[in-house]
């Protein structure tokens, strides 16, 4: 691997974002303002991360785009940076620590907002760093897989990234800058040092700051993807509006129609973002509901359950295959979608009226007893010790402190309480779904599965993550939190039987 390339990996790994100033930030340190070079932002993840999720894929050399290329390659160290708006990151941080005058250590980051401009940086680059001793000619599929392997085949997080400009895309740039004498000679002229080190402004939002001063209940994965949603033009290009509208009478008919039979009154369904006007309490986004599906295994094998937790475009493209089976009338996959109709309703139920009101209780109990070992001494050990420990007795740091690390992400808990009762689904004579724990011991057995979840996923943040949320989240180990008081319930209640519902409807989309 080329000096450049180990440097760009080593970025990456980091998590660290160096600017070329010292940057502005607001007192409240929610805001840093400022510019960074381009090798800053090459490989900024911004899909499914606990920072947010930007719904917004490289569109290809659209006109926006092509713009951006004749700008970038014509004078990218001068008045680049002036012509063009920036970028917007979210990231989750600890400011009294991760902060210095020209740097942050980040634990989480997503890219808002600017990931057309950072994608076509990324394609200049790659495409020049391939052709470094050579100029631009047609490329072979098998070099360009060969050269991405060397020199990224370490990193499976940069190769995620990479897969959305595959070898199309590349070629698309390719011949568009072949086709272009002057494109062609200042790409061929282009210094790959210079163009890395060419300035692009920033905006950072520190986002675990900014949702302690708000009164709902958002998380920092929610309040990230709300910002990247509002700088966003997602009406043309996001994959939940492309899926909402072309399936949306088969989603209505086949999984919503028990869920539209018993919310309809109350709850309305988005099948794109901002369509319906209600209060976000009224309503529930397509993902939401069909994201509970995915837990039971009535879709997917086991295996593949655990990298599914939080994720958005796999989710879409498993429904778009079962549609698209219903549609050609597979008599299976009929059955698994009358099934989900029937349980969806049910796991919203559970979601609404039983886990998320237990976590926020429970998270309010955390708090309170967390601060109390704060000022006993007894979280030392902890990751969040030192910072206790610089806060010198201060009520309100400290419980700052306490907050975001007790915080939560619903869309790691649920489903594992939904993966812990998907053998208890039981249909009754009128073919409503119910589960075989009594409706008298709901909410003792959703207290006790929730709380205990939750606690082991506060005590593995904690003690130190081995590495990020979002990998621990999507592997099976989490999903054995709920198992002991899973496991005690049925004991302690022998009516709690296990059921065939799943595997009897079971439809596996490969």
């Amino acid at each position: 691997m080329s000096d450049i390339s180990s440097e760009l990996v080593e970025k990456f790994q980091n998590k660290t974002i160096f600017f070329d100033e010292p940057f502005y930030k607001s007192s409240d340190s929610k805001t840093i303002m400022g510019e960074v070079a381009f090798k800053e932002i090459l490989f900024i993840e911004y899909r499914d991360t606990e920072a947010g999720s930007n719904p917004r894929e490289y569109i290809g050399l659209k006109k926006t785009n092509l713009q951006l290329v004749r700008s970038l390659l014509q004078d990218s160290t001068k008045m680049f940076r002036f012509l063009h708006s920036g970028m917007i990151l979210c990231l989750t941080t600890d400011p009294n620590t991760n902060f210095s005058t020209d740097s942050i250590k980040y634990d989480e980051c997503c890219l808002t907002n600017g990931n057309q401009t950072r994608f076509v940086i990324l394609l200049i680059a790659l495409t020049k760093l391939f052709f470094a001793q050579s100029k631009i000619a047609s490329i072979r599929q098998k070099d360009y897989t060969a050269f991405i392997e060397e020199t990224f085949g370490e990193s499976e997080a940069i190769k995620t990234i990479l897969e959305h400009l595959r070898f199309a895309k590349i070629t698309e740039f390719v011949n568009y800058i072949c086709k272009d004498k002057k494109l062609k000679e200042a790409f061929d002229n282009l210094d790959i040092l210079s163009f890395l080190n060419s300035k692009i402004r920033v905006q950072v939002n520190v986002i675990n700051v900014v949702i302690e001063d708000l009164s709902g209940n958002l998380d920092t994965y929610s309040a990230g993807t709300l910002i990247a949603e509002a700088n966003n033009d997602t009406q043309k290009v996001q994959p939940d509006d492309i899926f909402g509208n072309k399936y949306k009478k088969e989603l209505q008919e086949y999984l919503f129609a028990d869920f539209i039979k018993l919310y309809g009154g109350s709850v309305s369904i988005e099948y794109r973002y901002g369509e319906t006007k209600e209060k976000a309490a009224d309503k529930e986004h397509i993902l939401t509901l069909l994201r509970l599906v995915i837990p039971t295994g009535l879709l997917t094998k086991d295996k593949e359950i655990f990298k599914l937790t939080n994720q958005r475009d796999p989710v879409y493209k498993i429904f778009s295959k079962l549609i698209s089976r219903i549609n050609k009338d597979n008599e299976k996959a009929v059955t698994a979608a009358a099934a989900i109709s029937h349980l969806i309703p049910l796991l919203y139920k559970i979601r609404t009226e039983y886990v998320i009101p237990f976590l926020e209780n429970y998270k309010r109990e955390l708090v309170r007893n967390y601060k109390i070992k704060a000022f006993a001494g007894e979280l030392q050990d902890k990751v969040i010790g030192q910072e206790i420990y610089e806060a010198k007795g201060n009520d309100a740091t400290i419980e700052r402190i306490i907050r975001s690390a007790v915080n939560y992400n619903v869309e790691h808990i649920m489903p594992v309480v939904v993966y812990r009762i998907r053998r208890s689904f039981s249909e009754t004579d009128s073919q409503q779904l119910t589960l075989t724990i009594p409706d008298a011991s709901y909410a003792q057995y959703f207290e006790a599965i929730t709380q205990a979840v939750y606690e082991k996923y506060v005590n593995m943040k904690l003690k130190g993550l081995p590495s990020s949320l979002t990998a621990v989240v999507r592997n099976a180990d989490f999903y054995e939190f709920g198992a002991e008081a899973h496991t005690a319930f049925q004991k302690f209640n022998k009516q709690v039987k296990e059921t065939d519902f799943i595997e009897r409807n079971r439809y596996i989309i490969d």
